[in-house]
């Protein structure tokens, strides 16, 4: 099928609706040969990598910083859960440190 869609970014995060728009992508895709990335981007890791010399702000950021490794852990779970229900392969990106242009730029 000559299609005008090639590639599918689906914004992946920890709630339940990642494993929606992922099914969804995922069939689109098929229909169109097309490829799925997902990218999963979001701010509090950024700010726990921050040393702002501070015990106490410090030590809140370390608990960002690991809520935001349990929300990362949550939507990559639910993106492999899509991916297998679906049998279509797809690709999967964490944005770190700002760089959006470049995670875009690579597809």
């Amino acid at each position: 099928m000559n299609s005008s869609i090639q590639q599918i970014l689906v914004h992946a995060d920890a709630t339940i609706r990642t494993g929606v728009r992922m099914d969804i992508a995922l069939k689109l895709a098929q229909k169109h040969g097309a490829s799925v990335h997902a990218l999963y981007a979001a701010t509090p890791s950024e700010f726990a990598a921050l040393d702002i010399g501070t015990g106490t702000v410090n030590a809140e950021l370390a608990k960002i910083q690991n809520v935001d490794e349990e929300r990362r852990y949550r939507a990559r779970a639910l993106f492999y859960v899509s991916v297998a229900k679906n049998g279509i392969e797809a690709s999967w990106d964490l944005l770190t440190q700002g760089l959006l242009v470049d995670s875009f730029a690579r597809q």
